[in-house]
């Protein structure tokens, strides 16, 4: 992440935010992520969702974690500090290497793609290469809204 991400409309950033209330009301992400959304301004940002629960997993103990946010050092760490709390489900929102740490740890259940009408040339990974396999099946009919596409797929075991 590059904080470039013009291409997000506001609406598929509001669609996020009430995905992550509908699910769980957690966000968990990586400190890249953190770094990169707040490039974005006051305009859009974390800070638009002040009714979640927002981890940051890293284990750079030097790192500010912003108001709002707990910290976490690892995915089980995350998760852990998480079922304390009360949460049973969480909406994982980071980049590819928190992506891939919870791949391989074997700790996600499903994986949601929403796709917003716009064509990129470049970009990162949904998941940093590395020992893992992550089986789909399709987890009911594709869902159509504001010309957005969402494909919620099961994890196989």
């Amino acid at each position: 992440i590059d904080g470039d991400e013009d291409f997000l409309s506001d609406s598929l950033w509001a669609a996020f935010g009430d995905y992550a209330r509908h699910h769980g009301g957690c966000l968990i992400v990586g400190r890249k992520t953190v770094e990169a959304v707040a490039t974005w301004g006051a305009a859009m940002g974390f800070h638009d969702f002040p009714d979640l629960c927002k981890v940051v997993v890293t284990s750079d103990d030097t790192w500010t974690v912003p108001e709002g946010f707990l910290r976490a050092r690892s995915p089980a760490d995350a998760l852990a500090l998480l079922e304390r709390e009360g949460m049973t489900s969480v909406l994982l929102a980071g980049g590819p290497i928190l992506n891939r740490a919870f791949a391989e740890a074997k700790l996600i259940d499903h994986v949601l793609f929403r796709i917003e009408p716009v064509i990129i040339g470049e970009g990162l990974p949904v998941v940093a290469s590395g020992p893992h396999d992550l089986r789909l099946e399709l987890d009911g009919a594709p869902h159509v809204t504001m010309g957005m596409v969402t494909l919620r797929y099961r994890v196989i075991r």
